[in-house]
């Protein structure tokens, strides 16, 4: 519940501070943090493919904040 209410907390900070299509990219981070929460944290193998969703969603927020 504490996760969620940060969460929510975040998403109307952003909202107040930038537009809805840059607070969406932004939002999309959570993505990458998450698998590299997972690969510090809890030791899980990353594979090519994680890798390059990551960066893929880096190249989209940098498009979408162009």
């Amino acid at each position: 519940m504490l996760a969620w209410g940060v969460s929510c907390l975040a998403w109307a900070l952003l909202l107040t501070r930038f537009g809805v299509g840059q607070a969406t990219g932004i939002s999309a981070l959570r993505y990458g943090l998450i698998l590299v929460a997972a690969v510090v944290w809890l030791g899980e193998p990353m594979d090519w493919r994680q890798g390059l969703g990551c960066g893929l969603i880096a190249v989209g927020i940098w498009l979408t904040a162009k």
